[in-house]
């Protein structure tokens, strides 16, 4: 059934406009849960820019704010209207790829049931958010966001591990990209990452098993290899972990954080894991990088050229604000000489 538009444009016409935005809610509601009663639904206006919701000076609600190609055609009107309705059920600045694969689903949804079936998000963004969204296991996505919205209030709210806690069969990886701000460019590396499963069968056709105290895999992106992670826990609870991204484009981009939480905590976490151990070496397998050493061992060894002590020093290496971030901050230099550097992190009760 399509909906009854009115003859003249959605620009000439405040009042069925306003009428659209109210059929959208409803719908929404009956898929997602109810919208956020403290906030104020305002009348959508037309703007030169790309689609969005504009949040009210003092913050008592917000609007959608739609295109000039919506201004002059009703199915547009639709398309546009339909994404901004489902943030507008928790209005927020930043929204992540859970609540943009929503808000495209659900226009992608309306313009077929409603509009004349022309929206799309071909080569964006946006599909990049769909398709993560279809990567969930659960056939009735609707009612995922809709337990999501009852769990935490808003898509903006939840956090990766309570995403990870509701839904706990969908991994670590699956939850981080999702919960990873929305950004409108190819340059948001992670999202795109890919991880293959364990146990796997590796270039060389050793196959490499994972247990509750190893894990290694290879890291994909654009279908190609770009790296490789190991990380296995000892008998005392020290995490040994190697995490190497070959292309330079991918470095320095975040992911390597995240690729080692993802270690940490599928492989117990603290209390499981007490020490972070760092072994960071020159020559060897690490040849082919800047000054033939590993990322860590040469921020390290700059780091006391420019006159800091040992400890700041391995608390500047990548793996050193990791261990921070994860509450480590304790750290015990075991040895240091030219050609390589061991290091543990602890955590000490501050």
């Amino acid at each position: 059934m399509k909906y009854h538009f009115a003859k003249n444009y959605p620009k000439e016409n405040g009042p069925k406009l306003w009428e659209l935005q109210l059929f959208l809610m409803k719908i929404c509601e009956s898929y997602l849960g109810k919208k956020d009663v403290s906030k104020i639904i305002y009348q959508p206006v037309f703007n030169d820019s790309p689609p969005c919701i504009i949040n009210t000076p003092n913050s008592d609600g917000a609007f959608a704010s739609l295109s000039r190609n919506a201004a002059t055609y009703w199915p547009t009107a639709l398309f546009e209207l339909a994404h901004e309705t489902v943030h507008l059920l928790n209005p927020a600045i930043r929204a992540n790829y859970l609540e943009e694969g929503f808000a495209s689903l659900f226009s992608l949804q309306m313009s077929i049931e409603y509009g004349d079936s022309s929206g799309n998000y071909n080569k964006s963004e946006y599909q990049i958010a769909l398709e993560l969204l279809h990567q969930i296991p659960e056939k009735d996505l609707w009612q995922v966001g809709r337990t999501i919205r009852e769990k935490f209030g808003a898509f903006s709210s939840v956090s990766v591990e309570g995403l990870l806690e509701l839904f706990p069969h969908w991994g670590l990886l699956i939850c981080m990209k999702l919960l990873t701000h929305f950004n409108n460019s190819i340059k948001n590396e992670f999202v795109r990452l890919e991880i293959l499963p364990t146990p796997y069968i590796d270039i060389s056709g050793k196959e490499i098993n994972r247990s509750d105290n190893e894990i290694s895999f290879q890291l994909l992106f654009n279908d190609e290899v770009v790296g490789d992670v190991y990380g296995i826990i000892n008998d005392v609870g020290c995490l040994v972990s190697v995490i190497k991204i070959y292309k330079e484009e991918l470095r320095n981009k975040g992911i390597g954080f995240k690729i080692f939480k993802y270690l940490f905590l599928t492989l117990g976490g603290y209390p499981k894991i007490k020490v972070i151990y760092g072994s960071w070496h020159a020559g060897g397998e690490f040849q082919d990088y800047e000054d033939g050493k590993s990322t860590n061992l040469k921020i390290f060894k700059d780091s006391i050229e420019n006159g800091n002590d040992e400890v700041i020093s391995a608390f500047s290496t990548p793996t050193g604000k990791w261990a921070r971030k994860l509450g480590f901050n304790k750290c015990n230099i075991i040895s240091n000489s030219i050609e390589s550097v061991e290091v543990e992190f602890y955590k000490v009760d501050l």
